[in-house]
């Protein structure tokens, strides 16, 4: 079971890296705005909202940002 607002995803490009986004995202200036930016949750865990999440800065590099809900 998934609970609702709990998974995020992206869909690069075909010629995006993934190896290098996911460098990117697990990095320091990756990091250091989601610390700067999220809330916090229990046990140390960040609260990872949509509101938030859709202005996590993303370099251009991995291709044009589209934002979508699933439904």
């Amino acid at each position: 079971m998934v609970p609702k607002h709990s998974v995020y995803y992206l869909i690069p490009e075909d010629h995006v890296d993934l190896e290098e986004l996911a460098e990117y995202l697990n990095g320091p200036e990756a990091r250091a705005w989601l610390e700067a930016n999220c809330q916090m949750a229990a046990n140390g865990f960040y609260r990872l909202q949509t509101t938030v999440m859709e202005d996590l800065p993303v370099p251009e590099r991995f291709g044009e940002v589209i934002q979508d809900t699933l439904i």
